[in-house]
């Protein structure tokens, strides 16, 4: 027993010595470590602006993961999320990419997209005291509209630049069909498909919910829209050439050959 004792100081000794050094080297390392993810999380991000969009939103997701005050990163990623249906994770990157105008836009059209139309007001109106930019105006005015706000969007029209952007102002006043064309045309995509598919069944709601489908790779819901088109106006070409397109990127060659001749002899009695 009178042996070991210093064999158990001897050991505490070096333990203690061990971590003291390793605290050290760590504490001396520290600034180069923050330094280097700092750098590793940029690259990514300069990256994913040469890559496709599938794999520019997993660069943003590495840039983000390595730094998330990568404010710019943060952004990006939001933006690509929108644009592939992931609007909560959208507005989750929204709300950690700090302030500015870019964020406020990217806010807006993330609460339109989850249908929290109220938020998307209040959020417009903020965007509204920064911003007098048409594109801003008429993505606030959308927002004022979809919050039963009519009004408050129209009067947006005698302050734009743009006649085309006034006249959009004023269509989305004029029912939820316009809004919903509106709202499709700025790149939105669920907010315009919450809203058509709460309408009775027509044409132009079939077209456009076939067209946002197809946009969301949900090929068998933007199929099943096209044929309702077809079935209410058998002479439109648009909803001919979107079924061509998704039966021939589909492979069913028999299918996508019916289509192309319907298509066909639409368009040899076009005058």
């Amino acid at each position: 027993m009178s042996k070991s004792q210093p064999s158990s100081v001897k050991f505490w000794i070096i333990a203690s010595v061990t971590v003291a050094a390793a605290a050290y080297l760590a504490a001396l390392a520290w600034p180069v470590v923050p330094h280097a993810l700092r750098n590793q999380s940029q690259y990514f991000s300069r990256l994913a602006a040469s890559v496709t969009p599938a794999q520019s939103q997993a660069d943003y997701q590495l840039a983000t993961l390595l730094n998330p005050y990568n404010l710019d990163a943060q952004r990006a990623l939001a933006s690509s999320y929108l644009t592939t249906g992931h609007d909560q994770q959208a507005l989750d990157a929204v709300n950690r990419s700090g302030q500015g105008i870019v964020t406020l836009r990217l806010r807006v059209r993330a609460y339109l997209e989850l249908d929290r139309l109220h938020s998307a007001s209040h959020a417009a109106n903020q965007l509204l005291a920064q911003s007098t930019s048409d594109p801003d105006m008429l993505l606030a005015g959308e927002a004022l509209a979809g919050a039963g706000r009519t009004q408050a969007a129209v009067s947006l029209a005698s302050r734009v630049a743009s006649s085309e952007t006034a006249t959009r102002l004023a269509y989305v006043s004029n029912g939820n069909m316009p809004l919903a064309y509106v709202l499709a045309s700025t790149g939105l995509l669920r907010s315009p498909q919450a809203i058509l598919t709460k309408l009775p069944d027509s044409y132009e709601r079939d077209v456009l919910l076939a067209a946002i489908d197809n946009q969301l790779a949900d090929v068998t819901s933007a199929k099943y829209y096209a044929r309702l088109a077809t079935g209410i106006d058998p002479t439109a070409p648009a909803p001919r050439q979107l079924l061509a397109v998704l039966t021939q990127n589909s492979k069913n060659l028999s299918a996508f050959k019916t289509q192309q001749l319907l298509l066909g002899r639409i368009q040899s009695q076009s005058p």
